[in-house]
């Protein structure tokens, strides 16, 4: 491992070098970290870094006189290595490149024409670097120049699913490889014809859906298209709401959400969306679900915004892009765009005129974007970078999931804010006619914004005889801090089983201190059965776990003689009270 030196620039930039895109938004976001990375060599060519959902790892392609490699960053142990390795664990020869991580962080896809990565003279073929095992597995290998060395496959969250494409003259089919059944499954995905080799490929989550760049055929519209694998068809999302390709042939490059339902795109048309009379490249979102073309553009009509690549964050929240605009001391500056699509808010970090930045990659969780930064002054040494924007303003739940019996004991659940507000927000406690609730609100403070509340939920008895069922606890927040404005409402689902009250088979006297009781209550259900000793005033009390059938059975053991009440609580519900004698034995003359 490589251990290399403490980044070049820590800087926090104050409020003043973040734009809030909202007139008068009053925000509490924190302030813009930006980190400049000293690698293990300088790269003398842009990097085209990949970032882990957690913002930790970040694989990219370093480029030196000797020619290319792929290097996997840990950006909290500030460590990088070398990652395209032969199966003996050396570096390859001739390296590699178009370097892409997985989003949890453990697997690095990239493609390789080294002869002792097992690639055939002239060939080439995708690798994939286990983190955690520290092995190297191929995904394909093929001879001739059907590997493009700048086209970017792509890799699902998980490491499962790899996405590819073979180049020749006519076709240029999509692939994807299952590394764990170990299959390749061709597709029939349409378009396919390459237009940009360093655009990269999305393949979802699931492994179903499928983001590449291409085109008909050697002529015809340059579209992003959307490839689903259980369906076969394939679907152009860099339209307008009517379905219109772009006017202009201009490049497309995009990203894609974990699960495949909303793009980002950027491109020069000015029929996209209306209103677009700038003439030049814009940020565009495409949602499949809604069938809906958004545009985000910030700055001068004559700027451009995304043309330098946009990102996605795995939750489609968030959009990071480049782009102009004006600084607070009215300066026309680049500037690196967070835009938040819930609360339709963007901040910028700002960067001189005299540098170049290329392809921003954001985390899935949308905190940090990982980037190129190339002074243009500075012998065309490019850096690598990182913008930490902060934690995202959101609700957290403790659980998502509640399992209750109708009028039994309730559940609960905590709500804690994820950023500190500038002021109150409001979450309104809204339960379905299957529930209710302790409490219908909760207020969370600039001073209490990370301190746990409470929420108690109760299956209500409706005194319907019913199958399990499930209720609802929609929790929505409010406030006059914009960056708490539009959040998407949770849910907590509850799980609800009909109310059953236990019962208790009581024995007929013995003479015995320890009492065997049998009953029955709710299936799985956890039974106190509990005996008050009526002539002494003792108690004693034992537990159990009703069968898959509702009965359960435990021992009383020393309750001793006497008169005795015997009670089974489950769920919160409480059976009869039960009467029971245990005399003593009568002595013998």
């Amino acid at each position: 491992m490589v251990t290399s030196k403490s980044p070049l620039h820590r800087t926090s930039l104050a409020t003043a070098l973040i734009a809030a895109l909202t007139p008068c938004a009053a925000l509490a976001a924190p302030d813009v970290v930006l980190e400049s990375y000293q690698l293990s060599q300088p790269s003398l060519a842009y990097t085209q870094p990949s970032v882990s959902a957690d913002g930790r790892y970040v694989a990219y392609t370093l480029h030196t006189a000797q020619g290319k490699s792929v290097y996997l960053r840990d950006r909290v142990a500030g460590t990088e290595e070398p990652v395209a390795l032969t199966q003996g664990g050396a570096p390859a020869a001739q390296g590699g490149q178009s370097a892409v991580i997985s989003r949890d962080g453990r697997y690095v896809l990239y493609s390789s024409r080294s002869p002792d990565m097992g690639v055939p003279v002239g060939g080439g073929g995708y690798f994939l670097f286990d983190r955690i095992n520290r092995s190297t597995e191929a995904v394909v290998i093929v001879a001739g120049n059907k590997i493009q060395g700048t086209m970017y496959a792509g890799i699902s969250s998980d490491g499962r699913y790899v996405t590819y494409r073979l180049v020749d003259s006519t076709s240029q089919p999509v692939y994807v490889r299952d590394m764990l059944s170990k299959t390749t499954q061709v597709t029939s995905a349409t378009s396919t014809f390459v237009v940009s080799q360093d655009d990269p490929m999305f393949i979802s989550d699931d492994g179903r859906y499928i983001s590449y760049q291409g085109k008909p055929g050697t002529t015809g519209t340059i579209c992003v298209c959307v490839h689903d694998r259980a369906t076969g068809g394939t679907e152009v999302v860099n339209v307008n709401n009517a379905g219109q390709s772009p006017s202009s042939n201009g490049l497309n490059k995009h990203g894609m959400s974990a699960d495949g339902s909303v793009l980002v795109f950027a491109n020069n048309s000015n029929n996209l969306s209306a209103g677009d009379a700038n003439g030049t490249y814009d940020v565009f979102i495409r949602d499949r679900k809604a069938a809906t073309t958004e545009r985000i553009t910030y700055g001068a009509s004559t700027w451009a915004s995304g043309e330098q690549g946009v990102s996605i964050s795995g939750d489609a929240r968030f959009v990071a892009f480049y782009g102009y605009g004006v600084s607070p001391a009215t300066i026309a500056s680049i500037g690196l765009y967070q835009y938040d699509r819930t609360t339709k808010v963007a901040r910028r970090a700002l960067m001189p005129l005299t540098v170049g930045a290329y392809r921003p990659s954001l985390s899935a969780n949308g905190r940090y974007v990982v980037y190129d930064f190339r002074s243009l002054s500075a012998s065309n040494i490019t850096h690598l970078n990182t913008a930490d924007f902060g934690v995202p303003s959101g609700l957290t739940l403790s659980q998502k999931t509640l399992t209750l019996t109708e009028g039994g004991a309730a559940g609960t659940y905590t709500a804690v804010l994820d950023q500190v507000p500038s002021a109150n927000v409001i979450v309104n406690v809204t339960p379905n006619a299957q529930l209710g609730v302790a409490r219908s609100q909760l207020t969370f403070t600039p001073a209490n914004w990370n301190v746990a509340q409470t929420v108690s939920v109760q299956a209500l008895q409706d005194g319907v005889a019913e199958a399990p069922h499930d209720g609802i606890v929609t929790n929505t927040a409010s406030s006059t801090d914009q960056s708490y404005v539009g959040l998407p409402a949770i849910q907590v689902t509850a799980h609800i089983s009909d109310a059953l009250t236990p019962t208790i088979s009581v024995p007929a006297p013995i003479d015995s201190p320890n009492l065997l009781l049998a009953g029955t209550a709710s299936p799985g259900a956890t039974v106190l059965v509990t005996s008050v000793n009526l002539n002494g005033g003792g108690i004693v009390s034992v537990s159990t776990i009703a069968d898959p059938q509702g009965n359960w059975n435990v021992t009383l053991s020393g309750i001793g003689y006497g008169s005795f009440e015997l009670q089974a609580e489950a769920d919160g519900i409480k059976s009869a009270i039960y009467t029971y004698v245990n005399a003593a034995p009568v002595s013998q003359p």
